[in-house]
């Protein structure tokens, strides 16, 4: 059986953590190491002792502050042939990594569905990004093409074979999953998704997916800058659809601070609209309604 190395990075313990943890326990797929990146002046001793959870699948690693640090330190430690990425406040349900395994092979980056919920996993919820389940897909240029239409794809939807992702170092930015998907999009790799959802993202008042600050949006800037470097071996048309899809976030988050950085921004968003054979109007409308 496949070992996968599943990388809880954790700064703090909330009781989400718990539910967390036991969610990744609780795997059909048994042969797993759960890896707690530890910190932000957690100590691995103190996250054992607020878990008082005894399971030789557990290990408390130490790492600098940051969880791009603690992700990328643990993937240093993982000793498994497949990488499971799982935020401290998201739940696996029980059969995402058996159900998933059933379609691998070891140049396969393997996707699932997912679902947004608050309290449990019972709660209603549509799925707001149904067109990239409703084709095969199976190359990061149809991926891409998918993603130009709108949506992302949730980190812990992921299992990410361990040999294209152990030279990836994560990023400190708010994109930091669109960073790292662009640098696994250079790799010789084929994808398989399961539309099934088998991953649970919690919202709450403590989720970092917003941009609060110019510091932050900066942040954000220099990550579509990486992923833009990093797509240069997919189509120009595709690439360029992409970008031009997701800079508008970036023109509507600069709206809420002020316009901060608008114009460079718009700049970009225009030419990138230009090179994908949009007319000058459809272009100012989209930057209007951005």
């Amino acid at each position: 059986m496949l070992l996968v190395s599943i990388i809880i990075p954790v700064h703090q313990t909330v009781p989400f953590l718990k539910e967390c943890v036991a969610s990744a326990l609780a795997q059909t797929h048994t042969q797993i190491e759960v890896l707690l990146a530890c910190n932000g002046g957690l100590t691995p001793e103190a996250c054992e002792r607020f878990l008082g959870v005894k399971d030789d699948r557990l290990q408390f690693i130490l790492c600098d502050s940051g969880r791009d640090r603690a992700r990328t330190h643990a993937m240093q430690h993982a000793q498994g042939t497949w990488l499971q990425f799982l935020d401290y406040d998201d739940v696996l349900y029980p059969k995402k990594i058996e159900t998933q395994l059933q379609n691998h092979s070891s140049n396969t980056l393997l996707i699932c569905g997912w679902k947004k919920f608050s309290k449990t996993l019972e709660e209603p919820y549509t799925f707001p990004f149904p067109h990239l389940f409703e084709t095969t897909i199976t190359t990061m240029p149809q991926l891409y093409e998918a993603l130009s239409q709108g949506g992302f794809i949730a980190t812990a939807a992921w299992l990410v074979p361990a040999q294209y992702a152990k030279d990836i170092v994560w990023e400190d930015v708010p994109n930091d999953d669109a960073v790292f998907l662009s640098e696994l999009a250079q790799k010789e790799l084929s994808l398989h998704l399961t539309p099934q959802s088998l991953v649970g993202v919690r919202v709450h008042a403590g989720n970092t997916s917003k941009i609060p600050s110019k510091k932050e949006f900066l942040k954000l800037l220099r990550g579509w800058r990486l992923i833009e470097k990093h797509l240069t071996k997919l189509p120009s048309a595709i690439r360029n659809r992409y970008l031009y899809t997701n800079y508008q976030y970036v023109l509507h988050r600069s709206k809420h601070l002020g316009r901060y950085q608008f114009f460079r921004v718009a700049l970009c968003f225009v030419k990138l609209g230009l090179t994908t054979g949009k007319s000058f109007s459809t272009i100012f409308k989209d930057l209007k309604n951005a």
